[in-house]
C-alpha cells in the first residue's frame, strides 16, 4: 500500500511543483530563486522514485523494513517541506492572492497523503507537520486581521487533519485485519476442502487410491483410449495367505502387512501407471500406454510377484507365506466398459487362485 503509490506521488510532486512555480512567478519571484527551488524538488522526487526502484529488487524483512520505510518518506518529506516553505519565497508586498493559491496547493497535497496512506498514521503527520506547519509560521509572522484569521483557520485545518488520520488510520488497520483474516479462512476452508477430497478418493489405511477414484480414473482413461486409440490394461491382484496372518497374529499386524503391500505396489518405476486398494486385501492396477499393454502389463504382474512373495518383516517377526494371484484383462474395442474391464481382470485373477 505504502511503495504502492510511489511512482503516482512522484507525478504529483511535479504536477505541484509546476503550479506553484507558476504562483512564484506571477507573484514576481526572482527567476534563479524559482531555478533553485524547482531543483530541490527534482532532486528529492527523483530520489523517491530511485528509492521505489530499489525497493523492488530486494526482499523486505524484519530487518530491513524501517530503514526502507524511513528512506521512501525522508525523501518525500523532504519534498513535502519544499512545498511548505516556498511561501517564503514570496515578496514581503506580495498579493494576498497569491498566498492563498499556494495555500490551495497545499492543502491538496495533504488531502492526497491522507487519502493515500490513511493507515501510515505517522506518515501524515510528518507530511502535515512538514507541509502546513512551515505556511502557518509563515502567516503567523503577517501582521492585521486578516493574518491573524487565516493562522487560526490554518490551525484548526490541522487539527481536523490530524483526527481524521488517526480515525482512517484504525479503520484501514481494522480492514486489513479482517482482510488478513479473511485470507486466513480462505487458505484452512482450501486445505479443508483438500484433506476431504483425499478422504473421499483415498484409503485411510494405506493412503492409497480407493474404489470411488479408481471408477472415476478408469472411466476417464477409457474415454481418452477409445478416442485416442491408445491402449489400456487392468491388474487385479488378490493376496494370498492374508487372511491366515490377520486371524493368527491380529488385525494390527494385517494392518501392517496391507501398507508394506500397498508400498511395494506403489513404487514409481513405470510411467502411465495407478494403483488403488479397492477393499480388504485387493488392489487394482490401471497401466495406459500408446503401445499395446499386454506384454506390459505382463512384464509388470511377474515384477510384482516378485516384490509380493519376498519376505515380510513387521517389528521383529517375518512373514515368507505371502504371495498373490493377479489377473489381467485389457481394452479391445469400444464393447468394453468400467465393469467389463474389472470383472474380466477379477476372473482371470480368480482362475489363477483356483489353480493353486
Amino acid at each position: 500500500m505504502f511503495y504502492g503509490h510511489a511512482v503516482g506521488n512522484v507525478i504529483n510532486l511535479l504536477i505541484a511543483s509546476v503550479f506553484i512555480s507558476i504562483v512564484l512567478v506571477n507573484s514576481g519571484v526572482d527567476f534563479q530563486k524559482m531555478i533553485f527551488w524547482n531543483s530541490l524538488v527534482l532532486i528529492f522526487s527523483i530520489g523517491v522514485f530511485m528509492a521505489e526502484l530499489a525497493f523492488k529488487k530486494i526482499t523486505l524483512n524484519n530487518d530491513n523494513v524501517s530503514f526502507w520505510l524511513w528512506l521512501r518518506m525522508g525523501f518525500g518529506a523532504s519534498a513535502a517541506f519544499l512545498f511548505g516553505v516556498s511561501a517564503f519565497l514570496l515578496q514581503a508586498n506580495v498579493l494576498v492572492q497569491y498566498e492563498m493559491y499556494i495555500l490551495i496547493i497545499l492543502l491538496t497535497i495533504s488531502s492526497l497523503t491522507l487519502s493515500s496512506y490513511a493507515i501510515m498514521l505517522k506518515y501524515n503527520i510528518i507530511i502535515l507537520s512538514v507541509t502546513m506547519l512551515p505556511y502557518t509560521i509563515y502567516v503567523v509572522t503577517k501582521s492585521g486581521q486578516f493574518y491573524f484569521t487565516l493562522a487560526f483557520t490554518l490551525i484548526i485545518i490541522q487539527f481536523v487533519y490530524l483526527i481524521k488520520a488517526i480515525q482512517m488510520s484504525k479503520s484501514a488497520v481494522a480492514v486489513l485485519y479482517l482482510q488478513e483474516k479473511l485470507l486466513v479462512e480462505i487458505e484452512e476452508h482450501k486445505e479443508t476442502k483438500k484433506h476431504l477430497d483425499h478422504m473421499v478418493n483415498h484409503d485411510a489405511l494405506t493412503q492409497l487410491p480407493n474404489r470411488h477414484y479408481l471408477i472415476t480414473k478408469l472411466k476417464l482413461l477409457l474415454a481418452e483410449a477409445m478416442s485416442n486409440h491408445s491402449f489400456l490394461s487392468v491388474l487385479y491382484i488378490d493376496l494370498d495367505g492374508f487372511k491366515s496372518v490377520n486371524d493368527q497374529y491380529g488385525h494390527a499386524t494385517g494392518d501392517e502387512l496391507l501398507k508394506e503391500v500397498a508400498n511395494r505396489l506403489n513404487a514409481r518405476e513405470y510411467n502411465n501407471y495407478i494403483v488403488a486398494r479397492i477393499g480388504g486385501d485387493e488392489f487394482v492396477i490401471i497401466i495406459t500406454d500408446i503401445n499395446p499393454t499386454e506384454y506390459k502389463a505382463s512384464r509388470v504382474k511377474n515384477e510384482l510377484m516378485g516384490r509380493l512373495t519376498a519376505e515380510y518383516r513387521i517389528g521383529s517377526n517375518i512373514y515368507n507365506n505371502i504371495g498373490a494371484s493377479i489377473g489381467i484383462s485389457s481394452f479391445k474395442d469400444e464393447t468394453d466398459s468400467v465393469d467389463s474391464l474389472l470383472m474380466k481382470a477379477d476372473m482371470a485373477m480368480y482362475r489363477i487362485k483356483r489353480r493353486r
